[in-house]
């Protein structure tokens, strides 16, 4: 993946998202950061290699021009001392010069053009790390956020529907649970008024035998007849 694809990436990711990912979030927005100023020093290096070529590419270029006025002066030179043999000859040095001298201009402007694209790369690719560092300091916020909340609402019971847990369908067991209460209460209902009548000489009031006189709770009537049963009752 390319530099500028990682910033879009980075840029536009959705924090939901993220938060999801089998990665660390943190740890993800961080190497993230950390690859574009990895490739930012790629590119840097290459910038420089660029640049020294073309110094090297500038010094050959002057000397091919230097090298070509000093043979069309050597041409000159001859042809004033009636040499023409040698003027001939300088003049065609000064030919190769002129066309090695032309080649290397068009090495030159190649080069320069490559040094000022990596310099505007890397003008984007600064502003790009910027945004990046910046957004991510925006999504630890937000991914911070969003953790804290989930361990709030993780903490907090939830409603649940009437006789429903995460086995399915229990209302027969909160049923039974309701009549187990139920017939414990009624039996220790007995056992007090029990106990109150042992405590008097007078008969129940009319309050205690309307409670007494009240449903009885299931196997206390057996229990009651057995009972008088072995008294000979």
């Amino acid at each position: 993946m390319g530099l500028f694809s990682r910033i879009s990436q980075v840029i536009k990711s959705n924090v939901t998202e993220m938060v999801d990912a089998a990665e660390d979030p943190r740890a993800m927005l961080d190497q993230a950061v950390n690859q574009m100023e990895a490739d930012r020093k790629v590119a840097e290096k290459k910038r420089l290699e660029v640049a020294t070529l073309l110094k090297l590419a500038e010094k050959q270029l002057t000397a091919h021009q230097t090298r070509a006025r000093e043979c069309e002066a050597k041409a000159m030179t001859a042809l004033k001392e009636n040499r023409e043999d040698l003027a001939r000859f300088a003049l065609g040095e000064q030919q190769k010069s002129e066309a090695l001298a032309q080649e290397t201009e068009g090495q030159v402007a190649a080069q320069r053009q490559m040094v000022a694209d990596l310099t505007a790369s890397l003008a984007a690719m600064d502003q790009g790390i910027a945004e990046a560092k910046t957004k991510r300091q925006e999504l630890r916020t937000r991914l911070a956020k969003a953790e804290a909340d989930l361990k709030k609402q993780e903490s907090q019971p939830q409603a649940r529907a009437p006789g429903k847990d995460s086995l399915g369908d229990t209302s027969a067991f909160d049923g039974f649970d309701r009549m187990v209460e139920k017939i414990e209460n009624k039996e220790a209902m007995v056992e007090a008024h029990q106990e109150l009548a042992q405590t008097r000489t007078g008969g129940p009031s009319a309050a205690e035998m309307k409670l007494l006189s009240g449903p009885s709770p299931a196997g206390v009537d057996d229990a009651l007849a057995a009972l008088k049963a072995k008294l000979g009752k």
